[in-house]
Parts: C-alpha cells; structure tokens; sequence
C-alpha cells in the first residue's frame, strides 16, 4: 500500500467521522440498537453510492472544483446558487455542533474553567486551519489512528467487563436517521482526497475504504458506550462516564476534543475552497471569511445539539444528493444508474419526510 493511498483513506476517513460519533450512542439507544445498527450498514451503502457518483463527477471534469463548480459547469448559475447556499449551511450547521461539543468535553477536563472553552476552541481551531501544512505531518498518521484504536479498546473493555448482547427493548424509531446521515457524509472532502492520492485511479476504492472505516468505528462506539451505560448514554456519551468511570471520561473527552476541533478545521478548508476556487473571491479574503463561522456559531446556545444535527442531517444532504444525481445525469448512463439514483433519493427522502412527521 503506497503511502499517498494510505494517507488519502485516512483522510477520507477523518473527513466522515466528527461530532456524530459522540451523539449516535444516545440515539442508537433511544431507537432500539439493533433497529439502528441494520439502518447504519443501510445507510452507509446510501452513502457509498452518493459518493461513487461523485467521484465519477470529478474523474469526468477537468480542474480543481468542490460541489459549487461541478453545479455551475453541468447545471448553471441558479443550481450553483442553491448548491453554495446549501453547503454553506451544512458546513455552519456542522461546526455549530462541533463548538458545542468541544465545550461540553472541555468542561469534563477543566470542569472550573468552563467558562474558557470557547476561547480555547477558537485558538485551537484557527491554528489548525491557518497553519494545517504544517501540522499535517506531525498529525496525520496520529489522528486516524489515535480515532481508531479508542472506540477498539473501549470496545474490548466493554464485552471482556460485560459480556457481548446488548439487551435494548427499545421500540423502533428513526429518530437515529438524520444524525446517521450526517455522520456518514464525508463528500465534502472528496476533491481534497484527490489531491492527497494524485491521481483518479483509485479514488472509489479509497473514498469507500475511508467511509467504511467510519461506519465500522461509528458502530464499535455506540456499542460500547451504550453496554457501559446500561443504555443509558448521556447526549454527548462522554460526560456521562464522570460518575461511573472517570478515566473513560477524560480519555473520550480529549479523544472528542481533538476530532471536534480538527473536524472544524476540515470544514473551514474546504469553505476557504469553496471561496476561492468556485466563487472566485480573493485567496485572502478567502483566507479570513471561514473564521467566522465558528465565531457566530458560538453566539447559537440556546440551540439543541440533537436539533442542529438532525436538521443539517436531513436537508444539507439531501439537497446535496439531488444535485449529485442531476450532475450524474448530464454524463453517459443507462438505466441501472437511473435506479440507483432513484433509491439514493428515495432513502433519503423517507428520511426527511420522518423527521417532519416526528
């Protein structure tokens, strides 16, 4: 395995996995686990197929675009519009939850200093966007690794201490469906995923490969959080281990830390793109305009974590979906391809009607 190939399914995989590792316990319990887990493996086919059509996107299309371009070149201005606005927005509705997410870990850790959290998540953020080059090497092979290794010994902790079944009586919902969505999109990073291997040879089998990671981390997590629990997981799952075991608490809260902060820092990046490459603003103007997202983000407290989540969930990437799709059409297909499309949409769609009815 070539080190460009390794480095761009670790990126792909950070790119997916954020804030929705920490909230899915909570919601994987409140819907039934089992129920959720069999949506979770659903979901994630849903997801490797919208990511496949867009990989298909970028291999067909000359230079460096995120979604906005690849809208204005194969449906025009008005479809660029709507897909600018809509990532503008999925990218907000992620980094409010991340900020909030960082508080709440920041106050496990420093439970007499809360009040700093939001000042040290903007140092933190800001560094890691401005100066992300240079922490790329030091922090590349760390992260992926350090995000993978926690969820394996918490799962190895949790059935060598508790046995293997979860016992979840829960009746079957959706509630989980939104928040999946949310957790599994990691398409924003794809063009930047390109640009780490090099080539288009082998982007599907990486984007795939790093979105697997995320769904086989995403369920070891919610495992075991929800078997140490007694599902019983707090909304966070972190904070809710200070009684009971505080050292998982401190371990998962500098574990949410890091990846709430650097999943932050991903986003701006690819709005800073958004910028400069699709909208044609300036490199510098494109360089300060992110920095305002998490600012304003902060200022939303009476916002539920669950809400934002859900709702980005839901719509961002269901809008995101359609325009995928519409572009996949304007390239050589046939009639499978028309199927496909159609059960992508339809699987999102269901979901979107659930959350208006609940």
């Amino acid at each position: 395995m070539s080190r460009n190939f390794r480095s761009a399914i670790f990126l792909q995989f950070m790119g997916t996995v954020g804030s929705g590792i920490f909230v899915l316990p909570y919601l994987f319990a409140k819907s039934n686990f089992l129920f959720a887990s069999i949506f979770l493996v659903y979901l994630t086919f849903i997801t490797s197929i919208l990511n496949h059509f867009y990989v298909e996107i970028i291999r067909s299309t000359k230079g460096d675009h995120q979604l906005t371009g690849y809208a204005q070149i194969y449906l025009g201005l008005k479809f660029k519009l709507v897909t600018t606005l809509n990532l503008i927005l999925l990218a907000f509705g992620a980094i409010t939850a991340y900020s909030k997410l960082f508080q709440s870990f920041f106050w496990v850790l420093f439970p007499h200093n809360a009040s700093l959290s939001a000042v040290i998540y903007l140092v933190v953020v800001f560094l890691l966007f401005i100066f992300h080059h240079k922490f790329q090497d030091n922090l590349f092979l760390f992260i992926p690794i350090f995000i993978l290794l926690v969820p394996i010994i918490l799962f190895c902790f949790s059935i060598s201490n508790y046995g293997l079944p979860i016992t979840n009586y829960v009746l079957p919902n959706f509630s989980f469906y939104g928040t999946t969505l949310f957790a599994l999109s990691g398409f924003t990073i794809i063009p930047e995923v390109q640009e780490t291997l090099g080539s288009n040879k082998k982007l599907s089998s990486v984007v795939f490969l790093g979105l697997l990671l995320a769904a086989f981390t995403y369920f070891l997590y919610a495992f075991s959080v929800i078997k140490l629990t007694g599902n019983l997981p707090s909304i966070d799952s972190v904070s809710g281990f200070s009684q009971t075991f505080p050292f998982i608490a401190i371990t998962l809260a500098f574990f949410g830390m890091i990846i709430t902060a650097k999943s932050t820092a991903n986003f701006l990046i690819v709005i800073r793109e958004l910028f400069y490459r699709d909208l044609k603003i300036s490199l510098h103007f494109s360089q300060i305009l992110p920095l305002f997202f998490p600012l304003v983000a902060l200022t939303l407290t009476s916002v539920s974590l669950i809400t934002v989540m859900s709702l980005t969930g839901h719509i961002t990437i269901f809008v995101s979906a359609v325009i995928i799709c519409l572009i996949r059409f304007k390239l050589p297909h046939n009639f499978t391809t028309l199927f496909v499309c159609l059960l992508v949409l339809f699987s999102l769609c269901f979901g979107l009607a659930g959350a208006i009815i609940n």
